[in-house]
């Protein structure tokens, strides 16, 4: 009950703040920090707990940035950077952000806090000016793939696994079956990275006004550098203390406002939130953007389902339904921002795709990456848009079949079988599978294999081998497939959402109003909705996220075994690594 009645308390402030109006003059802040979600919600909304505030998420920081260019109110842009973990894609896209409002006349200023990285700076230096804070350091060493192999820990506790792979390139069964990168692997993470890298030493060249080959040189010879040196070298164009910056720059507006210092910077989420830039009128069609955000699981019934990190089918196939019945949404855009996940969960919601296809337009818009069962839904739409750097194709699947046989002895476990039937006991996790077993193993994974080239070549047009010949497991950058055929279009969330209009036969001169799906819910809600078990379910995944997953001592893809099927054994349709920059 004291829980309870403490976290009413909190989230009716916080639906008073957020209600609050917004001063005549003001300065939007973005706060990008850390893993940078794509909703804020997603997968629980910031709740705020051991005192850290809600975060805009990116759809709301692109949002508050397009309706910024246009709002007389709006007098400047402070993005503060801090420790930001983002793909290259997501780079790119706040790259644009800022130069759209760049073009109407707002300066917007880079704030770097703490120590600085690579992707800080990157973010930073699409901005007018670039402010270090003062007695910091940064750090830009260039940017590497490190990849682990847990075979050897396996081994010493008697755990193997068998894999079906399909194919050569999709490398997610060598953590667990090889003891390094294949020829492959090794071959695909490089071409990636040179992409990325050339990308982002291109990016500090041109916008830093660097000579030719300066920067890359500085990365090779001088990786860590005081907030000093980084102005000597033109990295920053000052140096100063963050509290000094900020009484300066809100110092600017609040006086002639009546306001406080803190009134007249606004964060971007309370400024959507505020400005309701999200949402469809009675009288207003507009588009629906369904955000599909980390792994992709089956339906599940425990009480949180749905608050946890991906989306499940269930809560896709109540999205979507939202949207098809809503009349004011003439079209979906689907955003994608998904390594994939259960092969069979990916292939139901492209289904369900296919089906709302036939009731209104739908286009996919790829954010970091769109990859495996994350491109396979993409399959079902109209026009594919990509970022340059999204990670996407992995078009492939995989199966892992755990053996314990030898651990189980080594703790003194016995086992007795009695089986009818010839295979009854032949997928257990307690030995290995036979040649012949193994053999209906391989096949059964390629049988979703095929399935997916099949699917490919429908929707894009190719041949099966075309496809096969691009498949494999093979992971593309967004400029990299749309020389294959793999997305439409090099583009951005508005670029998708003005293409959907455009398709629904709407008025594409404007940016149509845009209702989100899944519908972003309160605390209040999610408390409600759950009881007390999911009240504890949110308490309990912030505190892991705080204690455990922010200090690398847990993976969230670890858990990917925690639903598998007969014998332990289930097909995914996943990327094997994730690339952030920081």
């Amino acid at each position: 009950m004291i829980l309870f009645v403490v976290v009413s308390v909190i989230g009716l402030f916080r639906l008073v703040q957020s209600a609050r109006a917004l001063p005549d003059s003001f300065v939007l802040v973005l706060n990008v920090a850390g893993q940078l979600p794509e909703i804020s919600d997603s997968p629980v909304p910031a709740s705020g707990f051991f005192g850290q505030e809600p975060v805009a998420g990116l759809q709301e920081m692109l949002f508050a940035m397009e309706h910024a260019a246009a709002d007389e109110r709006v007098k400047e842009v402070m993005v503060e950077i801090r420790s930001a973990e983002v793909s290259p894609a997501v780079v790119q896209q706040l790259h644009r952000a800022i130069s759209h409002v760049q073009d109407a006349g707002k300066p917007v200023t880079a704030f770097l806090r703490g120590g600085a990285e690579d992707a800080d700076l990157w973010i930073a230096s699409a901005c007018d000016s670039v402010i270090v804070e003062q007695g910091s350091t940064l750090l830009l060493d260039g940017l590497k793939a490190e990849l682990l192999f847990y075979t050897g820990v396996f081994e010493k506790i008697g755990v193997s696994f068998q894999a079906a792979q399909w194919k050569e390139w999709k490398s997610g069964v060598e953590p667990f079956v090889r003891k390094g990168a294949s020829r492959e692997s090794r071959a695909q993470l490089e071409s990636i990275l040179d992409d990325v890298y050339r990308t982002y030493l291109d990016d500090m060249t041109v916008k830093r006004e660097l000579v030719d080959g300066e920067y890359e040189k500085l990365v090779n010879s001088e990786p860590l550098m005081n907030a000093e040196r980084a102005f000597e070298l033109g990295l920053c164009d000052r140096v100063e203390g963050y509290w000094e910056y900020i009484s300066s720059i809100s110092g600017r507006y609040s006086e002639n406002n009546g306001l406080t210092a803190a009134e007249v910077l606004v964060d971007a989420g309370r400024y959507v939130r505020s400005e309701g830039l999200y949402g469809t009128s009675p009288d207003s069609p507009g588009i629906g953007v369904l955000t599909v955000e980390g792994g992709i699981s089956g339906s599940g019934n425990t009480p949180s389902d749905g608050l946890g990190s991906g989306i499940t089918e269930d809560r896709f196939r109540v999205a979507l339904d939202a949207a098809l019945e809503n009349d004011n949404v003439r079209a979906i855009v689907l955003r994608i921002n998904s390594p994939g996940g259960d092969a069979l969960a990916s292939a139901n919601m492209r289904r369900m795709l296919d089906s709302a296809r036939t009731r209104k337009p739908v286009v996919v818009s790829m954010s970091g990456v769109a990859a495996s069962g994350g491109y396979m839904m993409a399959l079902a739409s109209d026009s594919v848009f990509a970022e340059p750097l999204t990670l996407t194709g992995s078009i492939g699947v995989y199966a892992l079949k755990p053996v314990i046989g030898d651990l189980g002895k080594a703790v003194g476990l016995e086992r007795e079988v009695i089986a009818r039937g010839a295979y009854a006991d032949a997928y257990t996790v307690f030995k290995p599978l036979d040649d012949e077993s193994f053999s209906r193993f391989m096949e059964a994974a390629g049988w979703v294999y095929d399935d997916f080239i099949l699917q490919v070549s429908r929707s894009r047009g190719l041949l099966p081998e075309e496809v096969d010949r691009l498949a494999g497991g093979r992971v593309w950058t967004g400029r990299m497939a749309l020389e294959h055929g793999l997305v439409d279009s090099t583009g951005g969330l508005f670029d998708a959402v003005r293409a959907a209009a455009m398709l629904a036969g709407m008025e594409t001169g404007v940016l149509p109003p845009v209702e989100r799906y899944p519908a972003p819910k309160h605390m209040l809600e999610l408390l409600f909705e759950g009881g007390i078990g999911t009240s504890v379910s949110i308490v309990l995944s912030e505190v892991a996220d705080r204690f455990f997953y922010a200090q690398g001592l847990l993976d969230h893809r670890a858990g990917f075994m925690s639903d598998v099927g007969p014998g332990g054994v289930q097909v995914r349709a996943d990327m094997p690594y994730m690339i952030r920059i920081r």
